[in-house]
């Protein structure tokens, strides 16, 4: 899920691989643990 989002966030914003880090890095910290948690298996499955 977190790719799909990636990928469209850079697509249509044009952003840089900084931005787009610095954006992750900021969303994934407003989320709740348990969000957090789940986004992170789900990576680690792929």
């Amino acid at each position: 899920m977190m790719e799909a989002l990636m990928a469209s966030l850079q697509g249509i914003f044009k952003l840089s691989d900084e931005q787009l880090n610095a954006f992750t890095a900021d969303f994934e910290a407003r989320l709740p643990e348990y969000l957090r948690k789940a986004l992170h298996l789900e990576a680690a499955a792929a």
